[in-house]
Protein backbone atom coordinates (compact mmCIF):
# COMPACT_ATOMS: atom_id res chain seq x y z
CA UNK A 1 0.00 0.00 0.00
CA UNK A 2 1.33 3.63 -1.03
CA UNK A 3 1.33 6.28 1.38
CA UNK A 4 0.95 8.66 -1.32
CA UNK A 5 -2.40 9.73 -3.37
CA UNK A 6 -1.90 9.74 -7.37
CA UNK A 7 -1.24 13.37 -6.88
CA UNK A 8 1.80 13.03 -5.28
CA UNK A 9 0.70 13.98 -1.74
CA UNK A 10 0.17 12.25 1.44
CA UNK A 11 -3.73 11.74 2.21
CA UNK A 12 -5.18 13.46 5.20
CA UNK A 13 -4.82 11.55 8.39
CA UNK A 14 -7.75 11.73 10.03
CA UNK A 15 -8.49 11.53 14.15
CA UNK A 16 -11.36 10.39 15.58
CA UNK A 17 -11.37 13.58 18.15
CA UNK A 18 -9.09 16.00 18.62
CA UNK A 19 -9.40 19.52 19.87
CA UNK A 20 -7.44 22.49 21.82
CA UNK A 21 -7.08 23.45 25.27
CA UNK A 22 -5.88 26.05 27.42
CA UNK A 23 -2.80 25.12 29.77
CA UNK A 24 -0.30 26.52 31.31
CA UNK A 25 -0.53 30.18 28.65
CA UNK A 26 -0.78 27.77 25.56
CA UNK A 27 -3.56 26.74 23.05
CA UNK A 28 -2.37 22.51 22.96
CA UNK A 29 -3.35 20.90 20.13
CA UNK A 30 -4.26 17.16 20.69
CA UNK A 31 -5.57 14.53 18.52
CA UNK A 32 -6.98 10.95 19.25
CA UNK A 33 -6.61 7.63 17.41
CA UNK A 34 -8.07 4.78 17.74
CA UNK A 35 -10.48 2.92 20.88
CA UNK A 36 -8.30 0.56 22.22
CA UNK A 37 -7.84 -0.60 26.39
CA UNK A 38 -4.85 0.29 26.04
CA UNK A 39 -3.79 4.10 26.08
CA UNK A 40 -0.54 5.78 24.71
CA UNK A 41 0.34 9.32 24.87
CA UNK A 42 2.02 9.88 21.10
CA UNK A 43 5.31 12.85 21.56
CA UNK A 44 6.29 13.98 18.52
CA UNK A 45 10.20 15.60 18.00
CA UNK A 46 10.81 18.67 17.59
CA UNK A 47 8.65 21.03 15.28
CA UNK A 48 6.37 17.87 15.22
CA UNK A 49 2.93 16.45 14.96
CA UNK A 50 1.08 13.49 14.85
CA UNK A 51 1.03 13.59 10.87
CA UNK A 52 4.27 14.99 10.11
CA UNK A 53 6.42 12.26 12.72
CA UNK A 54 3.54 9.20 13.10
CA UNK A 55 2.51 9.35 10.19
CA UNK A 56 3.67 5.39 9.14
CA UNK A 57 2.02 4.37 12.70
CA UNK A 58 -1.66 6.23 12.22
CA UNK A 59 -2.19 5.24 8.82
CA UNK A 60 -1.31 2.59 6.26
CA UNK A 61 -0.54 -0.88 6.48
CA UNK A 62 2.05 -0.57 9.03
CA UNK A 63 -0.47 1.46 11.41
CA UNK A 64 -1.18 0.26 14.34
CA UNK A 65 -3.98 -1.87 15.88
CA UNK A 66 -6.96 0.92 16.76
CA UNK A 67 -9.02 -1.98 18.39
CA UNK A 68 -5.87 -2.48 20.92
CA UNK A 69 -4.35 1.25 21.32
CA UNK A 70 -5.78 4.75 21.85
CA UNK A 71 -3.53 6.95 21.04
CA UNK A 72 -3.44 10.92 22.58
CA UNK A 73 -1.23 12.91 19.78
CA UNK A 74 0.13 15.93 21.58
CA UNK A 75 1.61 18.85 19.84
CA UNK A 76 4.09 20.10 21.89
CA UNK A 77 4.41 24.08 23.38
CA UNK A 78 4.94 26.32 20.50
CA UNK A 79 4.90 23.57 17.70
CA UNK A 80 2.11 22.94 15.69
CA UNK A 81 -1.01 24.20 16.26
CA UNK A 82 -0.35 24.60 19.87
CA UNK A 83 0.98 28.01 19.24
CA UNK A 84 1.33 31.54 19.75
CA UNK A 85 2.93 31.73 22.03
CA UNK A 86 6.40 31.20 20.72
CA UNK A 87 8.35 28.04 22.40
CA UNK A 88 9.34 28.80 26.02
CA UNK A 89 13.22 28.47 25.29
CA UNK A 90 15.17 28.32 28.44
CA UNK A 91 16.34 26.18 31.78
CA UNK A 92 12.32 25.54 32.49
CA UNK A 93 11.64 24.48 28.50
CA UNK A 94 10.91 20.62 29.11
CA UNK A 95 9.06 21.09 32.58
CA UNK A 96 6.39 23.15 30.04
CA UNK A 97 6.17 20.46 27.81
CA UNK A 98 6.26 17.89 30.56
CA UNK A 99 3.22 20.10 32.74
CA UNK A 100 1.24 20.47 29.54
CA UNK A 101 1.18 16.98 28.91
CA UNK A 102 0.36 15.72 32.48
CA UNK A 103 -2.73 18.59 32.49
CA UNK A 104 -3.70 17.27 29.00
CA UNK A 105 -4.08 13.71 29.78
CA UNK A 106 -6.15 14.42 33.19
CA UNK A 107 -8.27 17.36 30.89
CA UNK A 108 -8.86 14.01 29.17
CA UNK A 109 -9.64 11.84 31.84
CA UNK A 110 -6.76 9.48 31.16
CA UNK A 111 -4.97 8.84 34.51
CA UNK A 112 -2.98 5.96 33.88
CA UNK A 113 -1.43 5.21 30.53
CA UNK A 114 2.15 4.60 28.38
CA UNK A 115 4.31 7.17 26.74
CA UNK A 116 5.67 6.72 22.88
CA UNK A 117 8.28 9.87 22.49
CA UNK A 118 10.53 10.57 19.21
CA UNK A 119 13.64 12.72 19.95
CA UNK A 120 12.33 15.71 21.65
CA UNK A 121 9.66 13.82 22.92
CA UNK A 122 11.61 11.20 24.08
CA UNK A 123 12.90 13.09 26.24
CA UNK A 124 9.48 14.23 27.96
CA UNK A 125 8.04 10.79 27.79
CA UNK A 126 11.20 9.60 29.76
CA UNK A 127 10.46 13.33 32.26
CA UNK A 128 6.88 11.89 32.50
CA UNK A 129 8.02 8.49 34.06
CA UNK A 130 10.03 9.96 36.17
CA UNK A 131 8.00 12.92 37.40
CA UNK A 132 4.81 10.74 37.37
CA UNK A 133 5.47 7.03 38.17
CA UNK A 134 1.87 6.58 39.78
CA UNK A 135 0.57 7.29 36.29
CA UNK A 136 2.83 6.10 33.54
CA UNK A 137 3.07 2.21 33.00
CA UNK A 138 5.47 2.34 30.44
CA UNK A 139 7.53 4.15 28.49
CA UNK A 140 9.12 3.61 24.45
CA UNK A 141 11.70 6.01 23.88
CA UNK A 142 13.07 6.45 20.15
CA UNK A 143 16.36 9.08 19.55
CA UNK A 144 17.24 9.85 23.73
CA UNK A 145 19.12 12.86 24.13
CA UNK A 146 20.10 13.32 28.13
CA UNK A 147 23.30 15.87 28.60
CA UNK A 148 25.32 17.55 26.28
CA UNK A 149 29.11 18.21 25.69
CA UNK A 150 31.86 19.87 24.04
CA UNK A 151 31.39 17.58 20.81
CA UNK A 152 27.49 16.20 21.00
CA UNK A 153 25.97 19.69 20.27
CA UNK A 154 27.80 20.01 17.01
CA UNK A 155 25.43 17.77 14.49
CA UNK A 156 22.20 19.98 15.64
CA UNK A 157 24.13 23.15 14.81
CA UNK A 158 24.92 21.52 11.26
CA UNK A 159 21.22 20.93 10.59
CA UNK A 160 19.97 25.14 11.01
CA UNK A 161 19.83 25.52 7.28
CA UNK A 162 16.79 23.80 6.24
CA UNK A 163 17.54 23.29 2.63
CA UNK A 164 20.22 21.16 3.75
CA UNK A 165 17.70 18.77 5.15
CA UNK A 166 16.60 15.67 3.22
CA UNK A 167 14.03 16.60 0.95
CA UNK A 168 11.14 14.42 2.21
CA UNK A 169 11.82 15.13 5.72
CA UNK A 170 11.96 18.73 4.72
CA UNK A 171 8.48 18.77 3.29
CA UNK A 172 6.49 17.26 6.32
CA UNK A 173 7.15 20.20 8.45
CA UNK A 174 6.76 22.63 5.26
CA UNK A 175 3.51 21.19 5.26
CA UNK A 176 2.54 22.54 8.33
CA UNK A 177 4.49 25.62 8.58
CA UNK A 178 5.29 26.74 5.10
CA UNK A 179 9.43 26.99 4.61
CA UNK A 180 9.90 30.60 6.08
CA UNK A 181 7.90 29.87 9.43
CA UNK A 182 9.71 26.19 9.38
CA UNK A 183 13.35 28.13 9.34
CA UNK A 184 12.41 30.57 11.77
CA UNK A 185 11.06 28.14 14.38
CA UNK A 186 14.11 26.53 13.51
CA UNK A 187 16.35 28.89 13.90
CA UNK A 188 14.74 29.69 17.32
CA UNK A 189 15.91 25.73 17.95
CA UNK A 190 19.04 26.14 16.78
CA UNK A 191 19.83 28.63 18.51
CA UNK A 192 18.93 27.76 21.99
CA UNK A 193 21.28 24.45 21.55
CA UNK A 194 24.03 26.97 20.33
CA UNK A 195 23.47 28.76 23.56
CA UNK A 196 24.19 25.46 25.48
CA UNK A 197 27.37 24.59 23.74
CA UNK A 198 28.44 28.08 24.60
CA UNK A 199 28.07 27.62 28.17
CA UNK A 200 30.09 24.42 28.06
CA UNK A 201 32.92 25.48 26.03
CA UNK A 202 32.76 28.74 28.37
CA UNK A 203 33.13 26.38 31.69
CA UNK A 204 35.85 24.91 29.74
CA UNK A 205 37.96 27.78 29.31
CA UNK A 206 37.48 28.90 32.98
CA UNK A 207 38.47 25.39 34.48
CA UNK A 208 40.23 22.70 31.89
CA UNK A 209 39.98 20.40 34.12
CA UNK A 210 36.14 20.51 33.59
CA UNK A 211 36.78 19.17 29.99
CA UNK A 212 34.55 16.42 30.00
CA UNK A 213 31.92 17.70 31.82
CA UNK A 214 28.65 16.50 30.84
CA UNK A 215 25.53 19.41 30.64
CA UNK A 216 22.47 18.58 31.69
CA UNK A 217 19.48 19.33 29.12
CA UNK A 218 17.28 19.14 32.52
CA UNK A 219 18.52 17.81 36.18
CA UNK A 220 15.71 15.08 36.38
CA UNK A 221 16.69 13.67 32.75
CA UNK A 222 19.97 13.04 33.35
CA UNK A 223 20.07 12.61 37.30
CA UNK A 224 16.74 11.27 38.37
CA UNK A 225 16.58 7.69 35.71
CA UNK A 226 16.80 6.11 38.95
CA UNK A 227 14.32 6.90 40.04
CA UNK A 228 11.54 5.65 37.29
CA UNK A 229 9.43 2.56 38.18
CA UNK A 230 7.89 1.50 34.99
CA UNK A 231 9.23 -0.90 31.86
CA UNK A 232 11.42 1.33 29.51
CA UNK A 233 12.02 0.71 26.02
CA UNK A 234 14.94 2.43 24.17
CA UNK A 235 15.22 2.53 20.79
CA UNK A 236 18.07 3.73 18.87
CA UNK A 237 19.97 3.53 15.55
CA UNK A 238 23.61 3.34 15.34
CA UNK A 239 24.26 5.29 12.37
CA UNK A 240 21.99 8.12 14.29
CA UNK A 241 24.35 11.55 12.84
CA UNK A 242 22.89 13.64 15.68
CA UNK A 243 22.62 11.39 18.70
CA UNK A 244 25.37 9.40 19.68
CA UNK A 245 25.17 6.40 21.26
CA UNK A 246 26.50 6.96 24.78
CA UNK A 247 23.16 8.65 25.12
CA UNK A 248 20.82 5.16 25.11
CA UNK A 249 23.68 3.78 26.78
CA UNK A 250 23.39 6.37 29.58
CA UNK A 251 19.83 5.57 30.55
CA UNK A 252 20.06 1.90 30.04
CA UNK A 253 22.61 1.71 32.98
CA UNK A 254 20.58 4.15 35.07
CA UNK A 255 17.32 2.86 34.42
CA UNK A 256 16.22 -0.52 36.74
CA UNK A 257 13.40 -1.90 34.33
CA UNK A 258 15.22 -0.81 30.55
CA UNK A 259 15.74 -2.47 27.58
CA UNK A 260 18.17 -1.07 25.09
CA UNK A 261 16.97 -2.04 21.06
CA UNK A 262 19.75 -1.22 18.68
CA UNK A 263 19.53 -1.03 15.20
CA UNK A 264 21.96 -1.20 13.57
CA UNK A 265 21.56 0.04 9.64
CA UNK A 266 19.03 2.75 11.03
CA UNK A 267 19.66 6.44 11.63
CA UNK A 268 17.74 8.63 13.78
CA UNK A 269 14.57 7.99 12.61
CA UNK A 270 14.08 4.28 12.68
CA UNK A 271 10.43 4.51 13.08
CA UNK A 272 9.94 5.95 9.06
CA UNK A 273 12.58 3.79 8.04
CA UNK A 274 12.22 0.65 9.72
CA UNK A 275 8.53 0.91 10.29
CA UNK A 276 6.97 -2.42 10.46
CA UNK A 277 10.21 -3.59 12.64
CA UNK A 278 9.14 -0.76 14.94
CA UNK A 279 5.74 -1.51 15.49
CA UNK A 280 6.00 -4.99 16.39
CA UNK A 281 9.03 -4.47 18.94
CA UNK A 282 6.45 -1.41 20.01
CA UNK A 283 3.23 -3.85 20.25
CA UNK A 284 5.39 -6.72 22.29
CA UNK A 285 7.11 -4.04 24.68
CA UNK A 286 3.68 -2.96 25.54
CA UNK A 287 2.38 -6.87 25.94
CA UNK A 288 4.93 -7.52 28.05
CA UNK A 289 4.38 -4.13 30.09
CA UNK A 290 0.94 -5.10 30.73
CA UNK A 291 2.19 -8.24 33.21
CA UNK A 292 4.63 -5.69 34.98
CA UNK A 293 1.66 -4.44 37.19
Amino acid sequence: MNDLTTNGKKPDLIPEDEGLVELNGFPIHWQKFGNGPMIVLLIPGALGTAKSDFYKQLTGKTAFDFNRYTFIAVELPGWGKSRPPKRPYGIDVYDTDVKCCMQLMDHLNYHSYSVLGWSDGAKVAILLAILQPSKIQSVAASGIYVYGDSKNILPFLKTQKIETWDKTMRQHYEDVYGPELLQQLWDNHCNWCRDIHATIMAVHAAKPELKDLKFAIHNDLMNGLGRIRCPVLIIHGDKDPLIPMDQPLYCQERIANCTLRRFPNASHNVHQTHTEEFRQLIDQFFEDSGDFY
